[in-house]
């Protein structure tokens, strides 16, 4: 069984999650709800700097 980059991401994201989690306490919400609001965050994130970005980088 290989690994893919969603498989290495998903692993990071939720050790993240849990030390969140332990420092901040438990999310309000649907959990499903809030698991598809975060990938649609981060891969809306790296569609806008892959498009958007170089036109529109303040850094």
């Amino acid at each position: 069984m290989s690994t893919t980059p969603v498989d290495v991401t998903v692993k990071a994201f939720e050790a993240e999650l849990r030390r969140q989690v332990a420092v901040h306490g438990a999310l309000a919400g649907d959990p499903d709800e809030l698991g598809r609001r975060a990938a649609r965050t981060v891969t809306a994130g790296a569609a806008w700097a892959a498009e958007v970005g170089p036109f529109h980088d303040t850094a």
